[in-house]
């Protein structure tokens, strides 16, 4: 197959292309139900997996990606490559860091060797991102995928992900949608003043790590579930959101659904409204 798509006619791609993109090239290398072959993705996009110390001083690069005579050089840091090898997890977060490579192929032009068709930006790792999720995941699987534990799971184990990459792929299958994980744990600055605190999230709303969840869920116990519909603060925009929580023995799942998308430009803070997030 030939990788890089004939319409982008060497200029970097938008960040809405991502997922379109993604879904002709995932389509041309794997089943819809079968996991990606990064090998294959990789033999693809003339892309060859090294494996080097990219920690200089303090500074340190997971991955970079280097143009050569015949296409690019994927370079992995030792450290993340021995994690690969092995456990499970190193090994799926090595395969979304390769996808996530692989996107910014996108942005050069054809050559011996290739030239970049624009100046790396911010822009360009959002695309990568998306890129990278919806070459792992296919987003018509995403939507099939029930939000609860057992579906993201479910999702992270058919397609071979880290359980990040599969709530990312919820979130953008479903755009009322932000998936939220949390844990029992100290406020990251100060210490202390023990909390649900934010570790992770997939919203394409701001939620800053480690904020701390203000609501009735917050207080579930080890196993238990509790769904809330409130208005609430979340990102300084107002909104009305429908909670679902699955609490385990120190961390939190927490689905949210965003209802009124009309309120998110709205300032102020209405009577009885609480923050989600302190």
């Amino acid at each position: 197959m030939s990788w890089l798509s004939a319409d982008l006619e060497g200029r970097s791609p938008a960040l809405n292309e991502a997922e379109r993109l993604a879904g002709s090239i995932r389509e041309a290398l794997a089943a819809d139900e079968q996991p990606l072959t990064l090998r294959a993705a990789c033999e693809a996009a003339r892309v060859r997996v090294l494996q080097q110390q990219l920690r200089v001083g303090t500074r340190h690069r997971p991955a970079m990606l280097v143009p050569v005579e015949h296409g690019f050089n994927a370079i992995v840091d030792c450290a993340i490559w021995r994690d690969a090898e092995s456990s499970e997890r190193g090994r799926r977060r090595l395969r979304f860091m390769l996808a996530h490579e692989l996107g910014h192929t996108l942005f050069y032009r054809r050559g011996h060797p290739p030239t970049r068709s624009s100046a790396p930006d911010r822009a360009e790792e959002r695309f990568c991102h998306r890129f990278a999720t919806s070459l792992l995941i296919p987003t018509a699987a995403a939507r099939r995928t029930p939000v609860d534990p057992q579906g993201l799971h479910a999702l992270a184990g058919r397609y071979d992900v880290t359980l990040r990459a599969a709530a990312w792929a919820l979130a953008r299958a479903n755009r009322e949608l932000s998936l939220l994980w949390l844990r029992h744990s100290e406020h990251p600055r100060r210490g202390g003043d023990w909390a649900m605190r934010v570790e992770w999230g997939a919203s394409t709303r701001f939620v800053a790590i480690g904020e701390s969840l203000k609501s009735r869920l917050a207080s579930l116990a080890p196993g238990e579930t509790g769904q809330e519909i409130e208005r609430l603060r979340l990102g300084g925009r107002t909104e009305t959101i429908d909670l679902q929580a699955w609490r385990f023995s120190s961390s939190m799942l927490l689905a949210v659904r965003h209802q009124s998308p009309d309120l998110l430009h709205g300032e102020g803070n209405a009577h009885g409204q609480m923050p989600l997030f302190h």
